[in-house]
């Protein structure tokens, strides 16, 4: 299974991401990443995953200081993901 990014293309939403986990059958939206403004200017980058799964609310949402950390904190919490 491999995250990628899929870009939201939305006038609001200029540099926000939807996170894709894909495996060999199908692929499944299963958070998002983008900056959260305010007054006009980025204030804080933004991660989720935002699909049902068993997982503690603090877990599941988190700040980072640009798109990379936002992905590599994703990924990092992604993978306490119970596997079936």
């Amino acid at each position: 299974m491999v995250l990628y990014l899929r870009k939201v293309v939305h006038q609001q939403a200029r540099e926000s991401y939807r996170v894709v986990l894909k495996d060999d059958a199908s692929e499944t939206e299963v958070g998002s990443i983008g900056p959260q403004h305010e007054a006009g200017a980025v204030t804080r980058w933004v991660w989720a995953i935002d699909t049902v799964v068993p997982m503690r609310e603090h877990e599941q949402t988190g700040y980072g200081t640009d798109l990379k950390d936002c992905q590599r904190q994703f990924k990092a919490a992604g993978d306490q993901i119970p596997r079936a």
